[in-house]
């Protein structure tokens, strides 16, 4: 599904840096008050703070995502949210479990189920910048962008897309949900304008973080904040 995803990350270079003072990094990262050792969010289930799922079993301190099903049935999962004990919960487009169930939404729609959680709330699947810039609009806390539905349209890669989603949505939480196998494509993905990744529940993320750390001390970084697109590598072309 996310193979485009991982070709455009790999044409993202990153450029080593050896002579610094950023011996000491600083991965922590903050996001819906979990205060987590990195900027990941693992697919649950997992031995990690920071979870995202769409399993009810494991929504107790996770972010719980449900598909985008008719309102009649939207609305009154969003009133339990509380009771899940959830730490955010939101609409998933990308999770077209039954295509008779399962449809757009409208913005005042997004903006009633936000009112209903009575948490943060969080619209994943978004790829469109359009798109993201209205689900801010509204009410969004965050957006978990993801390329799932271009493989259903003939859609574009995710990391083509983070930049413009960032413009588009200021400084909302932005989380990238594509292709990923090393901290190297966690650092790609926040280079291009990414708060944070959700890493997939086939990859360890104590690994990932341990990768995430080794690369931002060879690429210069001691904070999060000091990762930006100076870390690519564009070769400069002549005629």
């Amino acid at each position: 599904m996310y193979q485009k995803d991982l070709k455009a990350l790999d044409a993202l270079e990153l450029l080593p840096r050896v002579i610094h003072d950023s011996n000491e990094v600083n991965p922590s990262f903050t996001a819906f008050a979990a205060e987590l050792q990195g900027p990941l969010w693992a697919e649950a289930p997992a031995n990690w703070l920071g979870r995202v799922t769409s399993r009810a079993d494991d929504a107790l301190g996770s972010v719980y995502l449900v598909p985008p099903y008719k309102m009649k049935r939207l609305m009154p999962l969003m009133r339990q949210m509380q009771d899940y004990a959830v730490i955010a919960a939101g609409i998933d487009f990308a999770m077209l479990e039954n295509a008779a169930e399962t449809r757009p939404r409208s913005a005042a729609e997004l903006s009633e189920l936000k009112s209903a959680a009575g948490v943060p709330f969080v619209i994943a699947g978004i790829l469109d910048p359009r798109d993201a810039e209205l689900a801010v609009e509204a009410g969004a806390d965050a957006i978990i962008a993801c390329s799932s539905l271009s493989s259903v349209i003939g859609g574009p890669s995710l990391p083509s897309l983070v930049a413009d989603i960032r413009d588009a949505i200021g400084d909302t939480l932005l989380f990238a949900r594509g292709g990923l196998r090393s901290g190297s494509d966690v650092l790609r993905y926040l280079a291009l304008g990414a708060d944070a990744v959700v890493v997939p529940g086939s990859l360890n993320p104590h690994r990932i973080l341990e990768e995430f750390v080794q690369g931002m001390r060879w690429s210069g970084c001691s904070s999060l904040d000091e990762i930006n697109y100076d870390l690519i590598f564009e070769p400069m072309f002549t005629d």
